[in-house]
């Protein structure tokens, strides 16, 4: 799950501090900062499975189709079958440049 605004910590002290407790943003998002801090030990390096690591993962990653795609359609309330389709076609286009 991705961090609400970017706002999640770096580090653990960071949530200690009167920034971080004191933002609006982090007020505005109730618990759910807290429930997500409280999964980052579960999360997993994108494109690593097991002791493989799939460095062309980052070149998706890297390419903005994925975020440009959630950011369209759930805040620019794009089309969603137009915009997955144009999006697979970019990543399909990403894929054989290798």
């Amino acid at each position: 799950m991705m961090s609400p605004g970017a706002a999640l910590p770096v580090n653990k002290a960071v949530v200690t501090t009167a920034t971080w407790k004191d933002n609006d943003v982090i007020k505005a998002l109730g618990e759910l900062p807290n429930q997500l801090i409280g999964e980052l030990p579960n999360i997993q390096v994108f494109g690593a499975v097991g002791d493989k690591n799939f460095t062309r993962m980052g070149d998706v990653t890297g390419s903005g189709v994925v975020s440009s795609m959630v950011h369209n359609v759930t805040v620019g309330k794009a089309d969603l079958p137009g915009t997955l389709q144009a999006s697979q076609k970019k990543l399909d286009e990403l894929v054989e440049q290798h």
